[in-house]
C-alpha cells in the first residue's frame, strides 16, 4: 500500500503497490474496477482537486483522473517529465502540479509546462509538493533541499539558509503558514517568517529521521518517525506513541486525519493503523491488503479544516467489495 487520501465524508482512498486504487468506506475496502484504465497499477500518490476530481501518480505510468468511473491518463508521450510521479497538488489558480523524478509539470487549460533546474529548481528530482493559500508553490526535493515558486520566481533554501540536509523525506505547512521539512537523518526543520530552525534529538526530537508530517485539529503536530513511531508535539513538548502503546510498527512512514479525527498511520511491515478513542486498530494484508508496507498518505487537514472546497466523490458501480476483520491492539 503506498498511498492514502481522505475525503471530507469520510471515505479512505488507498492506493496498492501492484494492486490499484481500492476505497475503505463503512468499515469495508472496494476494490475498483476502473483500475484496468491504469498504465500502471503502482500507485505512489493520490490527490482530489478542488472540483472533485481523484487523481493518481503512479510509479511508471504517469498520472491520470478518474471521471465517470473511469480512469483516464496522461504520461511522458503528452509531455509530462517522466513517468514516475512522487506528488500531485493544486494551486489556488487551480492548476495542478505535478513531481516527477525528473521535473516539475504544470497542468493548465489542457496545456503541460515543465519545470526543471534551467528554470531555477535546485533539483530536478522532485518528492514533495505542497501549495499554500498564497498562490505559491513548496516543492521538496531529493538532493536540493527546499524551494518556493511563485509569481516572482524560484526561491531556493539549502545550507545557507539553515537548512542542511539536501534530501526532504516530508513537507508540509500548518494552519498558522509555518512549514516543516523532514529529513533523512538530519531531523525537523521549522521555516517561519522567513527563518529556519532545527531540530534534533539533541533539542528532545525522538528520532532524526522524519518520514511524514501532519497536524490535527487542535493545531498539534504529529510526526512519523523511524525507530520510534509517531511523536506528537504539543506545547513545545514531544510525545510518542509506537509499538508499546498499540502501533504494530515502530516505523511510521505515512500519517492522515479524517474528519471524525481518526488517525491514520501507514507502517513499514505492520500494514494501516487506525487511532480512533485511543484504540488502535491494525488492517494488514490478512484483511485483503496487498501489502504491508504503507509508504505515503497524502494530507486530508485542509479538506477537513475548510481550506479547500472539496466536493464528496462517489464510487459509482462496478466495484468488488470486501470487508476486513480488524484486529485491536494493545
Amino acid at each position: 500500500m503506498k498511498a492514502l487520501w481522505a475525503d471530507p465524508d469520510g471515505t479512505v482512498w488507498i492506493g496498492l503497490e501492484g494492486q490499484g486504487v481500492v476505497r475503505y468506506r463503512d468499515g469495508a475496502f472496494t476494490s475498483l474496477e476502473a483500475n484496468q484504465d491504469l498504465a500502471s497499477v503502482r500507485i505512489n500518490t493520490l490527490f482530489r482537486d478542488a472540483d472533485g476530481v481523484l487523481w493518481v501518480g503512479t510509479e511508471g505510468g504517469g498520472i491520470a483522473w478518474r471521471e465517470d468511473d473511469r480512469f483516464h491518463g496522461i504520461d511522458a508521450s503528452d509531455g509530462l517529465s517522466d513517468n514516475t510521479v512522487h506528488s500531485i497538488t493544486q494551486d489556488r489558480a487551480g492548476n495542478i502540479w505535478v513531481g516527477t523524478v525528473a521535473g516539475l509539470d504544470q497542468l493548465s487549460d489542457g496545456r503541460i509546462r515543465n519545470w526543471g533546474i534551467e528554470d531555477g529548481l535546485p533539483d530536478d528530482h522532485i518528492y514533495q509538493l505542497v501549495a499554500d493559500p498564497d498562490g505559491g508553490l513548496w516543492i521538496g526535493t531529493a538532493a536540493g533541499g527546499l524551494a518556493r515558486l511563485d509569481d516572482e520566481g524560484v526561491t531556493t533554501f539549502g545550507p545557507e539558509e539553515g537548512l542542511t540536509d539536501p534530501i526532504v523525506n516530508a513537507l508540509f505547512q500548518d494552519r498558522r503558514g509555518t512549514v516543516w521539512i523532514g529529513t533523512n537523518g538530519s531531523g525537523l526543520f521549522r521555516l517561519a517568517d522567513g527563518n529556519i530552525t532545527h531540530l534534533d534529538r539533541e533539542g528532545g526530537l525522538p528520532s532524526d529521521l522524519v518520514w511524514d508530517i501532519s497536524e490535527d485539529r487542535e493545531g498539534n503536530l504529529w510526526l512519523g518517525l523511524a525507530a520510534v513511531g509517531l511523536a506528537r508535539l504539543q506545547d513545545g513538548v514531544f510525545r510518542t506513541m509506537g509499538e508499546p502503546e498499540g502501533l504494530s510498527s515502530s516505523i511510521a512512514l505515512a500519517l492522515l486525519e479524517d474528519r471524525d479525527e481518526t488517525l491514520w498511520i501507514g507502517t513499514a511491515g505492520g500494514g494501516l493503523n487506525r487511532v480512533r478513542d485511543g484504540e488502535v486498530t491494525t488492517f494488514t494484508s490478512a484483511d485483503g491488503l496487498a501489502h504491508d508496507i504503507v509508504l505515503t498518505l497524502p494530507r486530508a487537514w485542509r479538506a477537513i479544516s475548510g481550506w479547500a472546497p472539496w466536493r464528496e466523490g462517489s464510487a459509482g458501480s462496478g466495484a468488488k467489495t470486501f470487508a476486513p476483520t480488524p484486529r485491536p491492539m494493545g
